[in-house]
């Protein structure tokens, strides 16, 4: 009986030990980052706006040609939340390629750029992205890579003239290629943690009203830093 029941509990010992074994043959054959994950993130965003605008105060020169010229700049700033999905292969040399796409929720603040006899309002909303990472694993434990990627961000203007009292509003998806770098690290073998900076420069846009000889053209840039929580399945 003595020895049934120590080979008994030497069975459980044994599994254990071979799923340990197992798991640290699966870290060492250049599979540990391989795979599907999805994860949730957080983060703060800031956007600088430049715009230059054109503003024909007599009305007698719809093509800008003798109107006010007048530049500003402003700083946009927002907390956002973000929904991941992607998909990763590491290789036997520790080299890790992969793909996702992401899509994040937030409103910034709206700063106002006041030039002559009229006032700009810039706010960037929702963005989404698709991206490629090239990284490489220190270890079983920590990553770090480089993002190529494209984003569509929503932008917000509002245009108000005071001679005449005229306000124009404009919604537009201005996108843009974006470069960036993370370093992620493996809290257990399905749960991961990654910190990445991202800088995407949007497509300027131009708007114009002859009727009033007003114009404007303006350029975005995003700035991100967001931690992801991810979930590999």
């Amino acid at each position: 009986m003595k020895k049934l029941a120590a080979l008994l509990a030497f069975v459980p010992l044994t599994v254990a030990s071979k799923q340990v074994l197992a798991a640290d043959a699966s870290a060492q054959d250049g599979k540990r980052w391989s795979g599907v994950h999805a994860g949730v993130g957080a983060g703060y965003q800031w956007a600088n706006a430049q715009v230059e605008s054109h503003y024909d105060y007599y009305g007698d020169c719809p093509d800008f040609s003798c109107s006010s010229t007048s530049n500003g700049s402003s700083q946009l700033n927002a907390a956002i939340f973000a929904i991941d999905v992607g998909a990763d292969y590491q290789f036997a040399n520790n080299v890790v390629i992969g793909a996702g796409a992401d899509y994040t929720t937030g409103q910034s603040s709206e700063e106002k750029i006041v030039v002559t006899d009229m006032a700009s309002t810039h706010q960037v909303k929702n963005t989404w992205s698709v991206y490629s990472r090239l990284g490489y694993a220190f270890n079983d434990r920590f990553l770090a890579y480089g993002l190529l990627g494209w984003t569509n961000a929503q932008v917000n203007e509002s245009y108000d003239l005071t001679t005449p009292a005229v306000q124009y509003t404009y919604s537009d998806w201005r996108h843009g290629l974006t470069t960036g770098a993370g370093l992620e690290t493996a809290i257990t073998p399905k749960v991961s943690l990654k910190v990445e900076y991202r800088f995407t420069p949007l497509n300027g846009a131009d708007h114009a009203n002859a009727t009033y000889g007003f114009g404007s053209a303006d350029d975005v840039s995003l700035h991100r830093v967001q931690v992801t929580l991810n979930y590999k399945f």
